[in-house]
């Protein structure tokens, strides 16, 4: 994937192979990330310039941290997490992404 640009402001990422797992974050899940920032194109997430399927490997915009939700206290942190988890829902009927619901459902039936 040829970068011909400023890179100043943007990231490669790689991903890990599909068949590890980290933490909570299964290598098949991994698999939508470009979908749907590409999907939500910069409105809630970082943009999504370029992306090679087969590697998957990404180009995206640096995200610039601001406020950590910790420092809101647990009230407006939360208010913000459900407001960010509203923004970015969209229905697509072009991607299969998994769904929040389904996705915390299976991280806490592995929870001890």
């Amino acid at each position: 994937m040829p970068a011909e640009r400023d890179l100043s402001g943007i990231v490669l990422k790689i991903p890990m192979p599909v068949e590890l797992s980290v933490g909570t974050l299964l290598g098949d899940v991994r698999d939508g990330e470009a979908s749907a920032l590409h999907l939500w194109a910069g409105d809630g997430a970082v943009r999504l310039l370029e992306h090679e399927p087969v590697s998957g490997g990404m180009l995206i915009e640096r995200c610039m941290p601001g406020t950590t939700l910790d420092s809101l206290g647990p009230d407006a942190a939360d208010d913000t997490a459900a407001e960010l988890l509203q923004q970015l829902h969209r229905a697509s009927p072009t991607t299969s992404l998994p769904r929040l619901s389904d996705r915390a459902r299976l991280v806490s039936e592995t929870l001890p």
